[in-house]
């Protein structure tokens, strides 16, 4: 939301859902509490530009989509 205050272009991108036997609790990331908790959350990407960059956007997000149906 804060984007669209201050006039920048943003989209969001869907990637994939927390998955408790694959996204385990590590010690060093302390901010994670259990992956449990999380369990089925989405996970994604925003992309964000300058005011006016709108096609930088498209353009990024068509190469995050490219990169993810590759892996």
């Amino acid at each position: 939301m804060v984007w669209n205050f201050l006039d920048c272009p943003a989209l969001a991108i869907p990637v994939s859902r927390v998955d408790p036997a694959v996204d385990v609790k590590r010690p060093a990331h302390k901010f994670l509490n259990e992956p449990e908790a999380f369990k089925n959350a989405p996970i994604g990407f925003q992309v964000v530009a300058r005011t006016h960059e709108d096609e930088a956007v498209i353009a990024m997000a068509e190469i995050i989509d490219a990169a993810l149906q590759a892996f």
